[in-house]
């Protein structure tokens, strides 16, 4: 798709790695129900996963865009019988 205008271009200020992590948000954020975006945003990127600059901020948006996209929207209940479940089956693979 060509612009005639680079005004209406769209600004793209994410580098091309900060592109690839934005897509590697879509499985966490069904894999990891019980995990805020902040805490799946840590597990994928790192301890600091947005710097505090215009570029961090834009990376985070995008991140937190395909994030809520992709993540189901449950009811709590649905949410804690899921915890439950979880926990009980990781007690019985201890035993």
């Amino acid at each position: 798709m060509a612009f005639r205008n680079s005004a209406m271009a769209p600004k793209s200020t994410l580098t091309s790695e900060q592109t690839e992590l934005v897509g590697r948000f879509a499985d966490p954020s069904l894999e990891f129900l019980g995990l805020t975006f902040d805490q799946v945003a840590q597990k994928i990127v790192g301890a600091r996963p947005f710097a505090n600059t215009s570029n961090g901020r834009e990376f985070r948006r995008q991140a937190k865009l395909v994030f809520d996209r992709e993540r189901p929207k449950l009811d709590l209940a649905h949410l804690e019988w899921k915890r439950r479940r979880l926990a009980e089956s990781q007690e019985n693979n201890l035993r």
